[in-house]
């Protein structure tokens, strides 16, 4: 665990700055990782409140699932627990194309036209039209767009 968060690398490997972005901002989309938001003092201050530890139980069961589990105590003393055997995205629990082309929408729309972005969708979800018209807009430089 990365104690000091200096950069997005260290926000990715942080559970902490993970559980916390998501509570704080409602989401960890790519933005939520940008550099801008790890002064928060939202962040910093829930992120103290975060206490890690090792559940043997779900320890053992790796690598056959890789899963976690969250308990959150309110300020009231009531407490919320939640397991996840395997995490959302892996081949055995897999997103639906609704929800990957969404998280494409959200992260690509600083990238790309929302004419690219469609086009990319329809040809990945057709599987029949050439790839070198996904790869044609995939494969020039990217820059952040300024709308």
């Amino acid at each position: 665990e990365i104690h000091t968060i200096k950069s997005r690398g260290d926000a990715y490997f942080n559970t902490a700055y993970a559980l916390s972005v998501r509570i704080v901002l409602g989401r960890a989309d790519w933005d939520a990782f940008d550099v801008r938001h790890l002064e928060d003092s939202r962040l910093k201050g829930l992120m103290k409140k975060v206490n890690i530890s090792v559940d043997e139980k779900i320890d053992k069961a790796y690598p056959k699932e890789r899963g976690a589990r969250v308990t959150i105590r309110s300020k009231n003393g009531e407490i919320f627990t939640a397991f996840q055997p395997l995490p959302r995205g892996e081949p055995e629990l897999p997103i639906s194309f609704e929800e990957t082309a969404e998280k494409f929408r959200l992260e690509a729309k600083a990238f790309l036209s929302k004419e690219e972005i469609d086009q990319i969708i329809k040809r990945v979800l057709e599987l029949d039209g050439p790839a070198s018209a996904v790869f044609g807009i995939l494969s020039r430089p990217f820059h952040r767009r300024v709308d």
